[in-house]
């Protein structure tokens, strides 16, 4: 009798260890799957970031273009179609 309780010991000890390293095993898998996606989410940051610095380096060169272009602005046309210069400070009429 006393083996019997002993074997019975030894096997609730066995089931609550499997127990046990079910939610073990559960834990490790959801930590992996929010590891996956935070790197996913990190990755996806990374690209945003790199398209808005490529816009705003865009933006810049524009920018650059557009005070090239200011005094080709300062010209206007007469009604008799000559060119006369105006100041970039006034207005164009």
């Amino acid at each position: 009798m006393a083996e019997q309780l002993m074997k019975m010991g030894m096997l609730g000890k066995a089931a609550g260890m499997v127990r046990m390293n079910r939610w073990l095993l559960a834990a490790i898998v959801a930590l992996v799957a929010v590891a996956g996606i935070a790197m996913g989410y990190g990755y996806r940051q990374q690209i945003l970031a790199d398209h808005l610095t490529a816009q705003q380096s865009m933006a810049n060169a524009s920018g650059a273009l557009a005070e090239v272009a200011a005094p080709a602005g300062s010209l206007r046309i007469t009604p008799d179609w000559s060119v006369k210069k105006t100041a970039l400070t006034g207005s164009a009429l």
